[in-house]
């Protein structure tokens, strides 16, 4: 019986389960802000600017999270794992496009009223007590 010594592997793989779930989750949360489901995490009667501040902060979110895992995906399937950056390297791609600009205001505008939303969410949380 011979002892087989595996030889290192000429193109490493990483774990694909986070890569995958990151366009889920980024259906996920685009899901949530659409159909306005995040307003069951608040108590109480929510205001309007609360609920638009989530539902335009929950879709930028979710499209932002599977944007990034879009271009991880890509990079890593054209053997490229080096080029796979993650968010950073998902928005200095969006940048280089011909609407990049208009496009990362945009998404910086989402992100920031989703961060707004936090707050409200912060202030008004739904809290379950148990005796």
């Amino acid at each position: 019986m011979r002892l087989r010594i595996p030889s290192p592997d000429p193109q490493p793989r990483f774990g694909w389960a986070p890569v995958k779930l990151t366009v889920p989750v980024g259906g996920y949360h685009g899901y949530k802000g659409d159909s306005r489901n995040f307003v069951d995490d608040l108590k109480g009667k929510s205001s309007d600017l609360v609920r638009r501040l989530g539902m335009v902060g929950y879709i930028t979110k979710g499209l932002a999270i599977a944007g990034a895992g879009v271009l991880v995906i890509v990079a890593a399937g054209r053997s490229e794992p080096n080029k796979a950056t993650g968010l950073d390297g998902a928005l200095k791609t969006l940048g280089a496009q011909p609407y990049g600009a208009a496009l990362l205001i945009a998404a910086g505008l989402g992100i920031i009223t989703y961060g707004l939303y936090s707050f409200a969410m912060a202030r008004y949380p739904k809290m379950l007590m148990s005796l």
